[in-house]
């Protein structure tokens, strides 16, 4: 039972003291240029993560179903082994957490259809952490899951095992925040320092950032890139025509 509140509280703290879930849905509102595209672009994150957390919790489900103690049929009394209480708090914790995730973005899908496009920038502003919260419930979701079998593993198939599966699990939690805070970091704001990752192909001597592009595809996306601004100015001039008319 403490564990399950431990996992919440570190829910609350991630979220709300360290504002992670803030965080999370300003980036969406600081890289948002097109606001004619807000609505389809709020209704999307939230139908993906809402898909995804009832596919997690199906995962979930399918451990709790099929857990059964043996000896509970032959009537006996004696305690559950701990690791299956352990592993089992995990697994109840990630059922709540993606129930919460799934419902939550109905809630804010259902609220966010009858707004306009401006009106759905409004919403955000005024519900902070409707964007950060579900991602980082589906995240717990996840860490929970890892948790949840890796101590499966360590009941079932011995510590060897188990310990090759954390270290697995560990590397790729690392991985993962390592990718969250680089995404996290991309702007489109062409005067900011970040956009260097990017801003190279709208120049002809700037080199990347990262050498994982060779001449063949630096070229291929410089025109691209000149091509798509090309367009972009048409637009603009065709814009403040109408304007003027």
């Amino acid at each position: 039972m403490g564990l399950g509140w431990g996992l919440a509280i570190i829910d609350i703290f991630l979220g709300q003291f360290l504002k992670f879930a803030a965080r999370i849905t300003f980036d969406v509102l600081d890289n948002l240029r097109d606001y004619e595209t807000a609505k389809d672009c709020v209704r999307n994150i939230y139908t993906n993560v809402a898909v995804v957390a009832a596919l997690i919790l199906t995962v979930f489900l399918a451990f709790l179903v099929q857990e059964k103690r043996e000896d509970a049929f032959d009537g006996d009394e004696d305690e559950v082994p701990y690791l299956a209480c352990i592993r089992m708090v995990f697994c109840i914790y990630g059922s709540s957490i993606t129930v919460r995730a799934t419902v939550e973005s109905v809630i804010n899908l259902t609220y966010t259809e009858s707004l306009s496009n401006h009106e759905i920038i409004w919403y955000l502003i005024d519900s902070p952490g409707s964007i950060g919260g579900v991602i980082l419930a589906s995240s717990s979701a996840v860490f929970s899951l890892m948790m949840f079998l890796f101590f499966w593993i360590l009941e079932y198939w011995g510590l060897p095992i188990a310990i090759a599966f954390l270290q697995l699990t560990i590397w790729l939690l690392l991985h993962l925040s390592y990718l969250w805070y680089t995404k996290s970091q991309f702007t489109t704001d062409r005067n900011d320092p970040r956009s260097a990752g990017w801003a190279w192909a709208e120049t002809d001597d700037v080199e990347p950032l990262y050498p994982l592009w060779n001449e063949k595809m630096k070229k291929a996306i410089r025109k691209r890139m000149k091509e798509m601004n090309l367009s972009e100015k048409g637009i603009q001039k065709v814009d403040q025509s109408m304007v003027q008319m």
